[in-house]
């Protein structure tokens, strides 16, 4: 047993919390696979960085494998999307030590890492457990947590949807698009003005960038604006994106489903 336990167990039942950062602190660790893990980028390519310091000891089980089971109630798209680490506390416990220790748990499949340039210092105060969060190309933490996975799935349930994959609320033509009501439960209703008659499609779309429905097609729509309203009430609770596309570009509004 290392002789930090007792000073983190100490940590962990007091759970300070005066930790005032925002953004992950970059590093480049050699994972138990040997390969070469770079945070910041994992966070630029998209996905979704969870790490869970562990000791390990059985005392410091309970959080790491919540959020780690919890993680596998999503959809294969998204588990895809979100990497799972489990980090030995001080990087000085072996790989074949970490994985013996998660195989016990289940996790045998987790990414494991025992380095100590991943450091629970970058997040505020060292504790055991440790989890925290990261995502997105400003790699914002969205939980840091030590001894507790209170709200764990609502941290992550907004980093995957602020970060979505293939979608960017880019604007390559100026519609002046705009939605409401938003929050919507039934009826949407769309606004949007054009230079130039054309064609218009309008899609539905959720964070994943995966269609929710029929692309509806407009036929030479004139000079002007114009109104529509989609009938939303068939989706279920969530971000979605409204598209609008035609030959001139695309914009793309962000709207939330809540009923």
């Amino acid at each position: 047993m290392k002789k930090h336990f007792l000073s983190l167990v100490l940590l962990s039942v007091i759970n300070v919390n005066v930790f005032a950062q925002t953004t992950a602190t970059d590093f480049t660790a050699i994972d138990c696979h040997g390969d070469s893990y770079n945070l910041y980028s994992k966070l630029d390519a998209g996905k979704v960085v969870v790490l869970a310091w562990v000791m390990p000891c059985s005392a410091c089980i309970a959080d790491p494998l919540d959020a780690f089971t919890t993680i596998q109630t999503y959809g294969i798209s998204q588990q895809n999307r979100i990497q799972f680490n489990l980090v030995d506390d001080f990087g000085n416990t072996t790989c074949s030590s970490l994985s013996g220790w998660a195989n016990l748990y289940g996790m045998g499949n987790a990414n494991m890492i025992s380095d100590p340039v991943v450091s629970m210092a970058d997040y505020g105060v060292n504790g055991m457990p440790k989890v925290v969060i990261i995502a997105g190309s400003n790699h914002k933490i969205y939980y840091n947590e030590n001894s507790s996975s209170a709200g764990f799935q609502t941290a992550l349930d907004l980093a995957l949807a602020e970060n979505p994959l293939t979608i960017k609320e880019t604007i390559s033509v100026n519609y002046e698009l705009n939605v409401f009501p938003n929050p919507v439960n039934q009826l949407l209703s769309v606004s949007y003005s054009i230079n130039i008659p054309c064609n218009l499609t309008i899609e539905i779309i959720d964070v994943l960038g995966a269609k929710t429905q029929q692309s509806i097609i407009y036929s030479e729509k004139q000079i002007g604006k114009h109104s529509e309203s989609i009938d939303v009430s068939n989706l279920e609770n969530g971000i979605y994106f409204l598209k609008i596309n035609s030959p001139n570009g695309t914009q793309m509004k962000k709207f939330i489903v809540s009923k």
